[in-house]
């Protein structure tokens, strides 16, 4: 990859429910919302491992189809107007556009969180104890 490619991005075009959308990475402003909306659901991505898409939407259907939203700059509503096919294409497009921010970034933040939680229960404190 030339580091042009690297500065400038090139949008992944995707045409979907009768709109073509060009899925960049996130910007800077977006990434605290994304983070948050994604945090309960993002133990569902494991390097390496298919998601299963169904059981991800079952239980955490709301914070999926927000942050497609989020990611895709279309309302939620449009969102959860697309089929299921459509829908993990997105997801999918979005997820490996971002992959720097999914795996590099939000994955091993909430592993250490987890990890520190822990460490913290088994030592018999809590974060409220301290």
């Amino acid at each position: 990859m030339s580091d042009l490619a690297t500065l400038i991005p090139t949008p992944v075009e995707l045409s979907l429910n009768g709109k073509t959308l060009s899925i960049v990475p996130f910007k800077i402003g977006i990434l605290p919302e994304m983070a948050r909306t994604c945090a309960p659901f993002m133990d569902a991505f494991k390097p390496g491992a298919p998601v299963d898409w169904l059981a991800l939407t079952i239980e955490h259907g709301e914070n999926v189809f927000a942050a497609l939203a989020l990611a895709s700059g279309q309302p939620q509503t449009w969102v959860e107007g697309l089929t299921a096919e459509e829908a993990i294409r997105l997801a999918q497009t979005v997820i490996e556009v971002n992959a720097d921010f999914f795996i590099r970034r939000v994955l091993p933040s909430l592993t250490a969180a987890a990890n520190g939680l822990t460490l913290m229960i088994t030592a018999g404190r809590t974060p409220s104890s301290s």
